[in-house]
């Protein structure tokens, strides 16, 4: 009788050892996998986040071309030449009626001559209301210099020119500079374009189910501006899924282990005592 108890005791001692050390084992290669497929996770959401952000960078630098290539048209043309001496009357009521700022969406032009005075100014804000003009497009820093920059809150892209004959010849006659809104509806176009949120701003990077990302951009007037970025990450459900796949796969290893090692207990050892 005490020799059954005995091997019923031992029978359950090695048993206990043996599941404690197959979930040991279990358990280790869980945290092995999972922090596998999570640092393979954040290294191709980077590679995603690096894509959506060149992407970003081009629509920016089409937006700057696009500033800069209207700018350089009215600059370098015999018309402004003129214009910025003269300050005829017909040049404006011609040119630069409220249809030509929507039309071309330009929200700004200021014309400077020679003497740094200020020979025409328009503004409107995002909604094509005419407004006061920003001190900060006024500003020399930006003379024939093209960027981007946060004045009054608002993102703008700004090209400035000298103004030159159309053959380029004769000296500058001043400068002439364009700034163009990037507002709520060219968010929302880029954010459908992209599948992403942008936002004015910095964030804390985050490589999980949502990625957020930032990208800095130098400021015309000297700072730098920080655009951030968010959504969803597509890879996330394949890297989750693989871990539970893993789980599952573990799982039954594990089981069919422990049933290995009770049969060859209870056949080897157990048996003989």
């Amino acid at each position: 009788m005490k020799s059954l108890k005995l091997t019923v005791k031992t029978r359950e001692r090695v048993l206990i050892f043996g599941v404690l050390i197959s979930l040991l084992f279990f358990l280790s290669l869980i945290l092995v996998v999972y922090k596998f497929e999570m640092d393979s996770m954040q290294q191709h959401s980077r590679v995603f986040a690096e894509e959506k952000k060149r992407v970003f960078e081009k629509m920016i630098d089409n937006e700057l071309k696009a500033v800069e290539r209207f700018c350089i048209d009215w600059a370098f043309w015999d018309d402004t030449y003129e214009f910025v001496e003269s300050r005829d009357e017909k040049y404006v009521t011609s040119n630069l009626h409220e249809s030509t700022f929507k039309e071309d969406w330009i929200n700004a032009m200021v014309f400077v001559n020679r003497n740094g005075e200020i020979v025409y100014a328009r503004y409107f804000d995002e909604n094509w209301v005419e407004r006061d003009l920003p001190e900060a497009l006024l500003s020399q820093e930006i003379h024939n210099r093209t960027g981007i920059a946060l004045v009054d809150g608002k993102l703008m892209v700004i090209a400035s020119k000298p103004i030159l004959r159309s053959d380029l010849s004769g000296e500058e006659r001043g400068y002439l500079m364009m700034a163009r809104i990037l507002g709520e509806s060219w968010f929302s176009e880029i954010s459908k374009t992209l599948n992403a949120r942008i936002s004015i701003g910095t964030s804390s990077e985050e490589y999980g189910k949502y990625i957020r990302t930032k990208e800095v951009f130098p400021d015309i007037f000297g700072g730098e501006i920080v655009l951030s970025l968010e959504f969803e990450n597509s890879l996330y459900d394949e890297h989750v899924r693989t871990i539970i796949l893993y789980v599952i796969a573990f799982l039954l290893i594990l089981a069919a282990f422990s049933i290995l090692v009770a049969l060859i207990i209870e056949r080897s050892l157990v048996s003989k005592m």
